[in-house]
């Protein structure tokens, strides 16, 4: 755990002057001039100049909303710094809405025109398009290439390490009916993606650079790097505006209205404008200060804004115990009208929007889409991995603290708590990793993932594996782990080494061994309790040479496991020690009337089989008839010794009381085995499971599946 102090970082009463000062003029009400609003910036810092990000892509942009024609025309600056050790020779653009130009796009192509369940509409196309692309002044705009989404200005001249560009666009955006996130439906515009974002260039990867920035595909987001934002947006006088930052300036026209947004340490801006929105206010503290939450809805909507408001609520008590206090001092909530809600579940810096849909109290989508937005401010922004190539990193590991939101909020059943339905967050993420196994590695680059596949691959097989990783390693080891991930490595783009490596030092052990399994290969957790029986321990009847003489050393040396050495030598000397008793020198028989032992004893087996790739520790439980019991752990080290060896037998001799069952996971931490019913039996003369797995979700939907021959 690092020192966390509050250091003020803020800008107080910052006016932004993109464009005309705010003072009386005609046509403006110099009354209704706002004055400018201060801003308040929280931050922790574990030292000085720590907790802020490079800005190295920072924007001045104004833009201005037709909101008959659903255009947005924009102009504006990027003031872009190399950051790496060697040159680049071109700069590389989004132009993301390019993606709805024509259904032969790459996202439409890959995606079918459809995305979480929501069709393209008819004639909604949209499109970006630049008039002006200037490079330190000089017009560059005939050299630029452009391919789909993505705009490449090859440089006479090659950027240095540490060179500063400044680019100048003017471009025009027409915004697609609502789908995939972007949009327009009736008086409402969600403008996003909507100005050329420039990519990332990047030397990490030994001597090779290159631009990382890939096409706009059906399942990828998006990916860039920090800067400031300084943004003027231009609307209808009556239509609200929410935005990325922090509002700093308003000025009203007789028409028009003019706010004006600072934000920053962010990589995006993205806002969005209607009339019909109302304001609900609300302020949450983590510990660290009051965080100002701006939620904007509207009329006949406001039933479930409380519900939404819950789930920020939580989101962000449980973001700071997690991952580190959220350094903003403000969050945007935005929900869509019914027909704007492709625009929904989406998240944005300091802004996200959530579904405008009716549920009953005990479904809890309403509070986990909030809880899972907000939790984007972290895994996404703050922490701005390459969504591209390791969506797992951000949109799973998101999932997961999804999870721990809704078990903050409602307990055990976190996804629903209806009569006789209690289901948890993680039983609905094994439904899906189950129909999902073997398909894919967690660690494919999304594009390469089948968009049917995608959701519940980078989604919920990371959920299921981090759940179970917390299982092992134990909660507060994780916490510690993503702590310090979270604390390192904000304002920075993380990968995979980042994140393993904070999450071994919080457990205090080398966890590639998981690591690499779960995310380089499409292996199966899958142990069961294949035997667990009980027999009466008799002595061996049969011909012994009297008197008894001492076992050599070697006497069941070839008997694995220990266990059943010992067994094996003690009924020798004790069979050996009946036959001859009272008895002179010579052979004597043991008759098997002789064999039975009194007081009763008992000698039971389990059998435990690893049946998947995937190798876990496991911990064993024999429990017997007289209420004891024993635990036994199959460890790491010896399955990794003995690869194929898969099956792990545990004995247990001359004990008072009969086997009652054995379960293989008395440890509780097998969230990915594709099978939980068997991962215990009865000792009975048909063995079946262990009758309280039918207490839980994922014991009778297996059972029920294993049943149906699936």
């Amino acid at each position: 755990m690092i020192l966390r102090s509050r250091v003020a970082l803020g800008l107080a009463s910052v006016v932004l002057l993109l464009g005309e000062p705010a003072t009386s003029q005609p046509g403006t009400s110099a009354v209704e001039t706002a004055a400018p609003i201060a801003l308040a910036r929280r931050s922790l810092s574990p030292g000085p100049g720590a907790s802020q990000s490079p800005r190295n892509a920072s924007y001045r942009l104004k833009a201005t909303l037709d909101e008959k024609a659903h255009r947005v025309i924009g102009h504006g600056t990027l003031t872009w710094r190399n950051l790496e050790r060697k040159p680049c020779d071109k700069l590389v653009f989004h132009l993301y809405q390019n993606a709805f130009k024509n259904f032969a796009s790459t996202f439409v192509f890959e995606s079918g025109a459809s995305l979480r369940g929501a069709e393209m509409p008819e004639h909604g196309y949209g499109a970006i398009d630049l008039s002006t692309l200037r490079l330190n002044g000089r017009d560059v705009l005939a050299s630029a290439v452009l391919d789909d989404t993505l705009l490449t200005l090859p440089l006479a001249t090659p950027l240095g390490p540490s060179a500063i560009a400044e680019i100048e666009f003017s471009w025009s955006v027409q915004l697609p009916k609502v789908f995939a996130r972007s949009g327009w439906a009736d008086t409402y515009h969600a403008v996003t993606q909507w100005f050329p974002k420039i990519g990332v260039w990047d030397c990490s990867d030994g001597e090779a650079c290159g631009w990382r920035a890939r096409q706009y595909h059906g399942v990828t987001e998006f990916f860039a790097d920090f800067g400031v934002y300084d943004v003027e947006i231009d609307v209808p006088r009556a239509t609200q505006v929410g935005a990325t930052g922090v509002l700093v300036a308003e000025r009203l026209t007789d028409d028009r209205r003019i706010v004006s947004y600072h934000a920053e340490d962010v990589h995006d801006f993205a806002f969005f404008a209607d009339p019909a929105f109302i304001e609900i206010k609300d302020s949450v503290d983590d510990g660290q200060g009051p965080i100002q939450v701006r939620l904007l809805s509207r009329r006949g909507q406001e039933a479930h804004d409380p519900r939404t408001l819950s789930g920020v609520r939580a989101a962000i008590r449980e973001g700071a115990e997690r991952a580190g206090a959220y350094p903003y001092s403000n969050l945007t909530v935005v929900v869509p009208p019914v027909a704007g809600n492709g625009s929904g579940g989406m998240e944005y810096p300091t802004l996200i929007t959530v579904f405008s849909f009716p549920l009953p109290a005990g479904l809890h989508d309403v509070e986990e889409v909030a809880a899972h937005e907000f939790g984007h401010q972290y895994f996404y922004h703050l922490l701005a991995s390459d969504e591209v190539e390791e969506a797992w990193l951000d949109e799973g590991v998101n999932e997961t603290f999804s999870g721990w939101v809704m078990e903050r909020m409602f307990g055990r059943c976190g996804a629903v708590d209806l009569p006789y339905l209690c289901l948890s967050v993680w039983d609905r993420s094994w439904l899906a990793y189950r129909e999902t196994l073997q398909h894919a590695a967690l660690a494919t680059p999304s594009y390469r993932l089948a968009s049917s596949h995608y959701g519940a691959i980078v989604y919920t097989h990371t959920a299921v594996f981090l759940h179970m990783l917390e299982g092992l390693i134990g909660r507060e080891r994780l916490r510690q782990g993503l702590l310090r991930y979270g604390e390192r490595s904000r304002f920075r783009h993380p990968g995979r080494r980042d994140f393993v490596s904070a999450i071994s030092e919080g457990a205090r052990e080398d966890l590639g061994w998981y690591f690499s399994q779960a995310l380089d290969t499409a292996r199966v957790v899958d142990y069961a309790v294949s035997e667990a029986k009980s027999e009466r321990f008799e002595l061996a009847a049969g011909f012994y040479d009297c008197p008894p003489r001492p076992l050599p050393d070697s006497a069941g040396s070839e008997l694995l496991p220990d266990s059943r050495r010992l067994g094996y030598r003690e009924l020798l000397t004790r069979s050996q020690a009946e036959a001859c008793r009272d008895k002179p020198a010579g052979r004597h028989e043991l008759p098997p009337k002789a064999t039975e032992v009194k007081p009763a004893l008992y000698d039971s087996t389990v059998v435990v089989n690893r049946r998947g790739d995937f190798v876990m520790p496991v911990r064993i439980r024999a429990v017997f008839a007289d209420g004891t019991g024993e635990i036994a752990e199959w460890s790491l080290a010896q399955q990794q010794a003995l690869p194929e060896q898969r099956a792990h037998t545990l004995n247990f001799y001359r004990r008072s009381a009969r086997l009652l069952y054995a379960e293989v996971d008395a440890g509780g931490w097998l969230h990915a085995d594709l099978k939980p019913v068997d991962n215990s039996q009865l000792v009975e003369a048909r063995p079946r499971p262990v009758a309280r797995l039918w207490l839980s979700f994922i014991g009778a939907v297996s059972t029920l599946i294993d049943l149906l021959g699936s």
